[in-house]
């Protein structure tokens, strides 16, 4: 046999094989065969992508609506626009009444606090007089222009359903530490008690001595002071300390058969010892301002 022989027992075998598809049909299967490598591809960036903390996000097809395919981000949050209308005004507080008659403080009927302008209060105690309703009362600590001042103000009833108010006030520090201490003077004062409770004039001299539970440090007799006592009356000063361990200075006098007057100032004021406060009473008493 020879070569043509064996190519016509080849095609015999062989026969004609399927029919050939039209060129649209094979156009038609190679771009779906396209268009799967193109998705397969994706698919493996995709991975990755989503692996290092991607976020998915749809997005829009060519006909305007949702597309299959995702898309991936850098895992950030979009940074939001701010909002450009304008921000609420609050309403402006009405301004707050001001005590009458260029006063530093007015305590009303109500019990309403009335501080002037350029008034800072820096302490408050209430009703300190232990007053019943609707009589009220309150002590103040508080600066104005730089000097810091306690007050003690009222408001209580008086005959026919009137009221009035009345106002005590000393620089801060002057003869007292704190607010407490020179309340609790304020209060031994309008109650007609003895301010000091310390110490006592002994017998008819001017010599003084201790109330039981305190303790004499120090004491001269003979003080003089600007303005402080008159010819013949009884002077004396001392420092104590009180059954809590703190230290006083007293101012006494006396006037003929008079009861005598104690003024107390509190150690941290008047000084280390008794002669310190001599002075600081002395440049008191010399100013006009005295103790008390």
């Amino acid at each position: 046999m020879n070569d043509t022989d064996l190519f016509a027992a080849l095609n015999r075998a062989i026969g004609t094989g399927p029919a050939i598809a039209p060129p649209e049909h094979r156009v038609t299967a190679g771009r779906r065969a396209l268009l799967r490598l193109r998705l397969i591809t994706a698919a493996g960036a995709l991975a990755v992508l989503v692996a290092a903390g991607g976020t998915l996000l749809a997005v829009t097809g060519d006909d305007g609506g949702p597309s299959t395919a995702p898309v991936a981000t850098d895992g950030t949050t979009p940074t939001p626009t701010p909002s450009t209308s304008p921000s609420p005004t609050p309403s402006e507080a009405p301004e707050s009444a001001r005590p009458a008659d260029g006063a530093d403080l007015e305590l009303t009927a109500d019990g309403e606090l009335l501080v002037a302008e350029g008034v800072e209060v820096l302490q408050r105690i209430d009703n300190p007089l232990g007053l019943e309703a609707p009589d009220r009362s309150v002590a103040v600590a508080y600066t104005r222009d730089g000097a810091e001042t306690w007050a003690l103000l009222d408001h209580v009833r008086g005959a026919g359903g009137s009221s009035s108010g009345g106002t005590s006030s000393d620089p801060a520090r002057k003869a007292f530490a704190t607010l407490e201490q020179w309340i609790a003077d304020q209060v031994a004062i309008r109650e007609d008690t003895p301010t000091s409770t310390y110490v006592a004039f002994a017998g008819g001299g001017e010599r003084l001595r201790p109330r039981p539970g305190v303790t004499m440090l120090a004491q001269t007799s003979d003080v003089d002071l600007p303005d402080f006592a008159g010819p013949g009356d009884d002077t004396a000063a001392a420092m104590v300390r009180d059954p809590d361990g703190v230290r006083w200075f007293v101012l006494a006098r006396r006037t003929g058969g008079a009861p005598a007057d104690y003024l107390t100032v509190a150690g941290e004021v008047g000084g280390p010892d008794l002669a310190a406060f001599l002075d600081y009473a002395a440049e008191q008493y010399g100013s006009g301002e005295g103790v008390r």
